[in-house]
C-alpha cells in the first residue's frame, strides 16, 4: 500500500527510540495520537473502497445491507437514478453506510461477502503470516487491541487524550491492519474464491 510505505512507515521509523534517540519527547507524543488517528481512518476508508469496489464489479444482492429495503431512497429506484449522475452505485451505497467501527465493518463486509469475514481474516492470517511493518516474527492478528485502538482515537480526538501505547504496540497495531487488508483484498479481487473459503471458515447467514 503506497500510502503506508511514504507516510505510515516513515513515521514509525522516527517514533523508535532506538533509531531516532534524540528525538524531541513532545514529538514522539504528537507521533504516537498521528498514528492511532491515522489507523483507525486508514482502516474505515480501506473497507468503504472496497465494498464500494465489490459493488460495482459483482451482482450484489443489496437488501441484505439495508434492513427495511430503503437509504434515503428505495433501492429499487437505484438505477434510474445513477443516470443522472456520475457516481457508482457503489459510491452511492457506501455513502449510506457508516464504517465507523470495528463491529460495523464486520457487519457489513460479512453481510456483503456472506462470509465469517474476521474468522477468515484471523485464521489466514495465522496460516500465512509475515511482517508488514519492520524486519521481525510475524504478529497474529489481536481484535482486542484493535478494539481498545478505536476507542482510544475517539478518546484522542474528541477529549485530547494522551496515547499511552510503547512503540512496540503501536507497530503491532499498524502490522495486523496492513496484514487484515492484504487478506482482505484476496476475497475483494477474486470472489471465485468465496465459495471455497465459506466452506472453510463459515456462511455469514450461518452465524
Amino acid at each position: 500500500m503506497e500510502f503506508c510505505n511514504d507516510e505510515i512507515k516513515p513515521a514509525v521509523y522516527t517514533l523508535s527510540s532506538r533509531a531516532t534517540p534524540q528525538l524531541d519527547y513532545r514529538i514522539r507524543i504528537r507521533l504516537k495520537k498521528i498514528l492511532i488517528i491515522e489507523l483507525v481512518s486508514v482502516f474505515e476508508h480501506y473497507f468503504k473502497n472496497m465494498t464500494a469496489y465489490y459493488v460495482d464489479k459483482n451482482k450484489v444482492d443489496l437488501s441484505i445491507l439495508f434492513e427495511d429495503d430503503r437509504i434515503t431512497f428505495k433501492l429499487s429506484e437505484l438505477d434510474s437514478i445513477l443516470h443522472d449522475t456520475a457516481r457508482t452505485k457503489g459510491d452511492i451505497i457506501v455513502s449510506s453506510l457508516k464504517f465507523d467501527g470495528l463491529n460495523k465493518v464486520k457487519s457489513i463486509v460479512s453481510k456483503l461477502l456472506d462470509i465469517d469475514f474476521f474468522k477468515y481474516l484471523y485464521e489466514e492470517n495465522t496460516g500465512n503470516k509475515y511482517k508488514m511493518m519492520v524486519k521481525g516474527p510475524p504478529i497474529d492478528i489481536n481484535y482486542k487491541n484493535l478494539y481498545e485502538a478505536f476507542e482510544l482515537r475517539h478518546q484522542v480526538v474528541h477529549e485530547l487524550k494522551s496515547v499511552p501505547y510503547n512503540y512496540t504496540k503501536i507497530v503491532g497495531l499498524w502490522d495486523n491492519v496492513m496484514n487484515m487488508f492484504d487478506i482482505a483484498n484476496t476475497i475483494f479481487m477474486i470472489p471465485s474464491l468465496l465459495k471455497e473459503y465459506r466452506q472453510l471458515y463459515g456462511s455469514y447467514q450461518n452465524i
